[in-house]
């Protein structure tokens, strides 16, 4: 979108021009941040009210890993390391085109149980789905029938749906789970070089711009080392 404003106005700076135009006027476009987090009250009911579907299994596993829903929907069980409980994003999936580990948490550990397991039913029951695939080669979000993937517009519509119904805020889209990840992480204490880390950005500087506003609530305790003298 075109953003033109008294900061910003290359004629003006370069003296082209006498008067700024746009002096006073923010931009012509304005838009919508798409970086809001999920309070806690809110990523509560959408869990709870998706608990037991697979849509409500897609959206615990990107709140608690904080993986972009393209992460998600390529994600094989070749990339799973169930004993070691850690996932192996490799670069051809990840938006920073650079591998990727994240560990998975007791809550992440037991989405991806529940899917492994589903999987093994899957294939016992509708053995004609996997012939010639194994279960490294099969995605870790599949669709009800056949071994397809878990695309992504079927995780929006349905994410939407379950919004809907839940009646939480249409201004909460799918990434803000993913903020909320970082945001909720950072509340509780995270380090941010850590949370840059599994987020997957490309410098610990691009955690700083989102994030900053969040870590500077856990410096509370160095504020309150300086006293009043009297």
């Amino acid at each position: 979108c075109l953003m033109l404003s008294a900061n910003n106005n290359d004629g003006y700076k370069n003296e082209f021009i006498n008067r700024n135009p746009f002096r006073g006027q923010d931009m012509f476009f304005k838009t919508e941040s798409n970086r809001r987090e999920f309070k806690r009250h809110e990523i509560k009911r959408l869990l709870t009210h998706t608990e037991g579907t697979m849509i409500g299994l897609v959206i615990s596993l990107a709140y608690f890993t904080g993986m972009r829903i393209g992460e998600l929907s390529q994600l094989r069980w070749s990339m799973v390391n169930l004993d070691k409980r850690h996932l192996t994003l490799p670069a051809s999936i990840t938006k920073a085109c650079k591998k990727r580990m994240i560990p998975l948490s007791e809550s992440a550990f037991s989405v991806v149980s529940i899917l492994f397991l589903q999987l093994k039913q899957k294939r016992k029951k509708y053995p004609e789905f996997y012939t010639d695939l194994s279960i490294d080669e099969c995605f870790v979000l599949q669709k009800q029938i056949g071994n397809g993937q878990y695309c992504r517009r079927s995780i929006q519509d349905q994410f939407r749906e379950a919004m809907n119904k839940a009646g939480l805020p249409k201004e909460l889209k799918f990434h803000c789970l993913r903020h909320s990840f970082a945001t909720h992480s950072l509340e509780a204490g995270a380090n941010i070089y850590a949370v840059s880390k599994l987020m997957g950005h490309s410098t610990p500087n691009i955690t700083y711009q989102f994030y900053d506003h969040t870590t500077a609530l856990n410096y509370r305790d160095t504020a309150n080392l300086i006293v009043s003298p009297m």
